[in-house]
């Protein structure tokens, strides 16, 4: 019985060396065909990136690599994960080893596949495939192999991909543009996202205010999550969003007031509250932040506790529209309450600053993200010459030769160089503005500018016809006019289009990322620039 289970430990034991060679064999034979494998995919992949803008080069080199990876990997899996059975593996090896089934039947036999009649016939059988695992010459059967036809098809595809990855590709530019979008867009998605949680945790806004603002800022994030957004869009929408906040704010900060004036009355019989009242009756929120700051100035204890339930009263109606004002102003009367006149002094300094605050969407108007504006340059603070808010353009505040934008910025590619042209001007022309070169004056160029048809009109003229010619009748001094030309003086139109720039600037028309740069452009028309 030893004997039997020592002969049959042998033979697996054989068996199983044998199976992790061959596999070990078969491993390195397939890694050039997985690599095949990996290298055709990218290149199929880098050739459909020069006809759509879907990668760029780098993506292209770590998405190959990557690729050919995964070709080895999956050739690896398979060959190792494989499972063969004892008795497959025996027929493979008696198959190579031409051992004539010696193998394959005493697996069989000792799995109790094969049913024999004499145990006698077993043992003999057992042994003699024991005995013959001595005479096996494994040595060139194991020997790693690689087809030369393999390699030479993955130096071919390989020599494609670099081909394709490396020449010039009209996609690249656009691909590129579009990652540095989308980095620009996931940036601006990360903060309305962390502004909306600002906002959902606000406990100074009321529901009615909360639910607004947050609504607003779950369009701009649905808006900015939609695929293939480019960044003037993202722009335009972010802008938008601010608008839509800052009308908010106006709103709420209206319907605050209104309910401060209302409230106003419940301080007109309190003694020292009259210059109160009467600033928020009249709507003067500073006026009445000020006196509110000193009121408990001279108060005698007795009217400090008329004060105190005067401002319990005015708590409670401003509860709904103003939640901060009215917890600043219920601190207040419980500080007065309880004797504590410093901590009523901080509870109303408090309120009174809140009184004069802004719109409570205000303040997440001026945190929604700036988009870039795509000129080249970066974004520079109000009144630095980059993207703050557009000044008015007033007559004679154009500018001269030094070509710079409104501000401190100097002015970079696209900014003006200093060459004094206006916009569409050809060096070597006279300027257009009023400035000569010695500065004095020249005549400005007469533009067309006719008026608009429209309104009542004047007094009817009568122009009397030839009869036989049917043209009219020409009296008096009259100069010929052939071409039909209408037009008169720049100087005397510029204010006209001033005043349509400014009116589209105020009114939140043109993007805020884009009003810098229209301010400019008609500064530098401005007849009359400063010297």
């Amino acid at each position: 019985m030893a004997s039997k289970q020592t002969e049959l430990r042998h033979i697996g034991a054989a068996l199983s060396r044998w199976d992790t060679r061959l596999r070990v064999q078969q491993n390195i034979t397939w890694l050039p065909r997985g690599l095949l494998v990996g290298f055709a995919l990218a290149l199929i992949m880098a050739s459909a990136a020069r006809m759509w803008p879907l990668f760029t080069q780098l993506e292209l080199i770590r998405n190959s690599a990557l690729l050919a990876l995964a070709g080895i990997a999956a050739v690896s899996i398979g060959v190792w994960v494989w499972r063969r059975s004892p008795l497959q593996i025996a027929r493979r090896f008696d198959r190579t080893f031409g051992l004539k089934e010696r193998l394959s039947t005493a697996v069989e036999v000792a799995e109790g596949g094969l049913p024999i009649q004499s145990d006698r016939l077993a043992a003999a059988q057992r042994a003699d495939a024991a005995a013959v695992l001595a005479r096996v010459d494994e040595k060139d059967v194991f020997a790693a192999r690689v087809e030369m036809r393999d390699m030479l098809l993955v130096l071919i595809v390989l020599t494609l991909l670099i081909l394709a990855i490396y020449l010039p590709n009209p996609q690249e530019e656009v691909r590129a543009e579009q990652v540095a979008a989308e980095e620009v867009i996931a940036e601006q998605l990360e903060a309305l996202e962390e502004l909306r949680e600002e906002a959902l945790e606000d406990t100074g806004l009321t529901e009615e205010e909360q639910v607004a603002i947050v609504e607003t800022l779950d369009e701009a994030i649905e808006s900015l999550s939609q695929e293939g957004l480019t960044e003037e869009e993202a722009l335009a929408e972010l802008n938008e969003t601010q608008q839509e906040l800052e009308d908010m704010s106006e709103q709420f900060a209206e319907e605050r007031q209104e309910a401060l004036e209302e409230a106003s009355g419940l301080l007109e019989d309190t003694p020292g509250m009259d210059e109160v009242a009467g600033a928020l009756a009249e709507g003067d929120m500073a006026e009445a932040a000020e006196a509110l700051e000193n009121a408990l100035e001279g108060m005698s204890p007795e009217e400090m506790a008329e004060f105190a339930e005067q401002l319990e009263s005015l708590a409670e109606s401003l509860e709904g529209t103003n939640p901060d004002l009215a917890e600043s102003l219920q601190d207040a009367a419980e500080a007065l309450q309880s004797g504590d006149v410093g901590a009523a002094q901080e509870a109303l300094e408090d309120a009174a600053a809140q009184m004069e605050g802004a719109g409570a969407a205000g303040e997440y108007a001026g945190k929604v993200p700036k988009g870039e504006s795509g000129q080249g340059e970066s974004p520079s603070q109000p009144g630095e010459g980059g993207m703050g808010e557009a000044q008015p353009i007033e007559p004679g505040a154009g500018q001269s030769g030094s070509g710079q934008q409104p501000g401190e910025g100097s002015g970079g590619e696209g900014q003006g160089g200093g060459d004094g042209l206006d916009p569409g001007q050809e060096a070597g022309e006279e300027p257009r503005g009023g400035g000569a070169p010695d500065g004095g004056e020249e005549p400005f160029d007469d533009i067309y500018a006719p008026q608009r048809i429209g309104g009542e009109g004047g007094e009817q003229v009568d122009i009397p016809i030839d009869p036989e010619t049917g043209l009219p009748i020409a009296e008096g001094e009259m100069v010929d006019n052939p071409t039909g030309e209408a037009t008169v003086p720049y100087n005397e139109v510029w204010g006209d289009y001033s005043g349509a720039v400014n009116e589209a600037l105020e009114s939140g028309y043109i993007p805020l990322g884009m009003r810098d740069i229209v301010q400019g452009y008609f500064s530098r028309l401005d007849p009359e620039p400063e010297q």
